[in-house]
């Protein structure tokens, strides 16, 4: 068995080396976490060699990085994916003999900086920061063999410096390509022979150098190589974001939307269905679909005009003088006796007399030429009322009597008739003022009940709209005296209702149980639904409709099921997975957006229509 060590982010490799000497094991396996630089670095690959081989011991790396698995197998170092594999590896003995290292190894040296927050420093700071020489920033890690280098400990490792002109901008170091043996002083170059470009540029990820300069005399001094912050957690954090927003876009963003024409019979369900106010929901057994009544209630106020009339007139009065021509007897004269006068207007005798008979009789040759007449004066009042009975003076009347007829005249005019008439109340008025404004509350009103019951998605009949009387009051009693007088109504409107979606629904329900279960009604939302009343009870409030419903009928497919199995097929084999079902006659599909050319991998961004040929 292999030792593993778990090593941190920052662990310094000081301490990493002293595990590796304090290890029982032979084998040391050093696990590398994804966001450590230690393993990125060639040199610090090499310390670590060389520190295993000189305590005997073999060492391993678990790491996924790329740049750390190429530096390592050009050292010879091998490289595991997982722990448990490296722990009970075999690990190879030629790694026991170190092919990079120089012959003079007494002096390795590891130089550590120390960290700033530049982002908090003033730029004072920061100068001053920088231009702290050498001794400020260099720490000796100790002379033990395995940790000192210097330049000679590395053969193949060139570092030069070089001075720079303090009142140029400073430059950055750089790490490239330089033959062996050529020293230039001041600018720093590194070359690791046999490692390539690849390894340069592990370098340039490893460090950040910067010379110093010194403000004082203008002069430049022997520079100082400082490492700067790693910009790889910089970068795999932006590409995590990259990661995420693509895993969120690739999810919640594409929508396919296909339509399955099927191959497809007609079908026909005529039904008798009764509209029931007192079902719930739809009752297939008995075919009866829940009703919904829709009231509305109203208060109506109208005027109506009079139809009654009555006299309100006087009647005349006055006296009039009677002559009796045509006998010599009194001539009784009963009370209501009926003095009539030349123009045809009726009066009567108000109180009984007895008219005197005629007196000094003259008769010559049988037949008499002179007499007075007998006279008596009687009051008399008009039958009827009115202004026409007031007669003028010396107005000519007759009188009937048992022995003839008399004669009678006025002496004065006669006086009081008045003529006037009145209106008033009938019951016959109540009764057709009633039944008029019911009328008129139901015609005024009809259409607020059908908007209503509109809104709500009913259908209404509106032959069928009933109208009860709640109240019914007039402000006039039955032979009230008025000209007009006004009446209020109030009344209900009522209908029964039903919803066509419900009828539909129904009416699927009846047809899909009239199928097998290899068969389906496809797209029965968009079916030929007709109906028309056969029957209305207005005591039962039940409607009964005939019913006619045309659909097409293809193979059973469920389209969760077809969804399900789409789940991110790209559009080819989509395309020929639709068609490969039994029934299908066409297939399209939409994609969205439309450069997409793949199913989503959210079923619900999946939608799948049925249709039939035309």
């Amino acid at each position: 068995m292999n030792k593993v060590f778990y090593l941190e982010p920052d662990e310094e490799i000081t301490k990493v080396i002293n595990r590796i000497r304090q290890s029982e094991e032979d084998g040391v396996v050093l696990v590398v976490p994804r966001n450590s630089t230690l393993a990125q670095s060639v040199i610090n690959l090499k310390l670590l060699q060389r520190s295993a081989i000189e305590h005997k011991k073999v060492i391993g790396l678990v790491s996924t990085d790329r740049i750390t698995k190429n530096l390592a197998e050009q050292l010879k170092v091998k490289v595991f994916g997982k722990v448990a594999e490296a722990e009970t590896a075999m690990l190879r003995s030629e790694t026991l003999v170190s092919p990079s290292l120089s012959k003079d190894d007494s002096s390795l040296k590891v130089n550590t900086y120390r960290k700033y927050d530049l982002g908090k420093m003033n730029e004072d700071e920061r100068l001053k920061t920088e231009d702290e020489g050498p001794e400020s920033i260099d720490e000796e890690i100790g002379t033990s063999d395995d940790i000192k280098l210097s330049k000679k400990s590395l053969a193949d490792e060139k570092v030069i410096y070089e001075p720079f002109d303090s009142t140029q901008d400073r430059p950055e170091a750089k790490i490239e390509d330089a033959e062996p043996g050529i020293e230039d002083e001041g600018r720093l170059k590194t070359k690791d022979e046999g490692l390539g470009s690849e390894d340069n540029r592990n370098k340039d990820d490893d460090m950040n150098l910067r010379s110093a300069h010194s403000t004082g005399s203008g002069q430049g001094k022997a520079g100082h190589i400082k490492t700067g912050g790693s910009r790889k957690p910089l970068l795999i954090l932006l590409g995590s974001i990259l990661v995420i927003l693509a895993i969120v876009v690739g999810l919640f963003l594409p929508s396919a939307q296909a339509t399955v024409t099927l191959k497809t019979a007609d079908f026909e369900q005529k039904s008798s269905i009764s509209v029931d106010q007192n079902q719930k929901g739809f009752d297939n057994t008995n075919n009866i679909l829940q009703g919904t009544m829709v009231e509305l209630e109203k208060s109506v106020s109208k005027s109506f005009n009079s139809t009654g009339k009555k006299d309100a007139g006087v009647k005349a009065n006055g006296t009039i003088t009677i002559s009796n021509s045509v006998s010599s007897s009194q001539i009784p004269l009963s009370p209501g006796a009926k003095v009539t006068s030349s123009s045809g207007l009726v009066f009567t005798v108000n109180k009984g007399a007895m008219i005197p008979g005629m007196t000094n009789v003259q008769i010559s040759g049988g037949k008499v030429t002179s007499f007075d007449a007998g006279t008596i004066d009687a009051t008399v009042t008009s039958a009827n009322n009115g202004e026409s009975y007031n007669l003028a003076v010396d107005s000519k009347f007759t009188i009937q009597t048992s022995v003839g007829q008399l004669t009678a005249t006025n002496k004065a005019a006669f006086t009081g008739g008045v003529t006037k008439n009145i209106a008033f109340v009938t019951d016959t008025d109540l009764s057709n003022a009633e039944t008029a404004i019911a009328a008129q509350a139901l015609s005024d009103n009809k259409a607020i009940l059908l908007d209503n019951a509109s809104k709500s998605n009913l259908k209404v009949f509106d032959k069928y709209i009933n109208l009860s009387v709640i109240s019914f009051s007039s402000d006039k009693k039955s032979n009230d005296e008025a000209d007009t007088f006004v009446t209020t109504l109030d009344a209900k409107l009522s209908t029964l209702c039903f919803s066509e979606s419900d009828l539909r629904g129904g009416m699927i329900t009846l047809a899909s149980s009239q199928l097998d279960n290899t068969t389906m009604l496809v797209n029965p939302e968009n079916s030929e639904l007709t109906y028309v009343v056969s029957d209305y009870s207005a005591d039962t409030n039940i409607l009964k409709l005939d019913v006619d419903f045309k659909a097409k009928t293809g193979a059973k497919i469920s389209a969760d099921m077809l969804a399900k199995n789409l789940k991110g097929k790209n559009a080819t084999s989509a395309q020929n997975y639709l068609e490969s079902q039994d029934g299908v006659a066409a297939v399209s599909v939409k994609y969205t957006p439309s450069f997409w050319r793949m199913m989503p991998f959210m079923i619900n961004r999946i939608k799948v229509n049925f249709d039939y040929q035309k």
